[in-house]
């Protein structure tokens, strides 16, 4: 009986933390735009730039996208879901930075079909 009554918490608590997540579906990729480079490690810092570019000298390398689904009533949100994922991509295709971050919602979009794309351009630093 009190083993019950311990996991009845426990479930409630794992409900409540999916309801929380922001995106429940999350698909990233890069396409390069010339030559691909080897990817960075993982320890890698990437920097991302929200406003304007860098200004010491770079090459646009690849495209990064990330398609994020909604998990119930919270939205995809940019800092949480689709930086983390837009940051991998950009290591993943050899990049120091990450620039003209955008997020689009689909013309359909509604409360039932929250979806949303983040996409930027990764550079490499000359």
């Amino acid at each position: 009986m009190s083993s019950r009554k311990f996991l009845q918490p426990t479930a409630a608590a794992l409900g409540v933390a999916l309801l929380l997540a922001g995106c429940a579906t999350e698909v990233a990729q890069h396409a390069f735009l010339g030559q691909p480079r080897p990817a960075k490690p993982a320890s890698h810092l990437v920097e991302v730039y929200t406003n304007g570019l860098p200004t010491r000298p770079f090459e646009r390398v690849a495209i990064l996208d990330v398609h994020c689904e909604s998990q119930v009533f919270m939205q995809p949100n940019l800092v949480s879901d689709g930086l983390p994922k837009l940051i991998d991509q950009a290591r993943k295709s050899g990049c120091d930075a990450i620039i003209e971050i955008e997020a689009r919602k689909p013309a359909n979009w509604t409360l039932e079909t929250k979806s949303i794309h983040f996409t930027a351009v990764g550079v490499a630093f000359k």
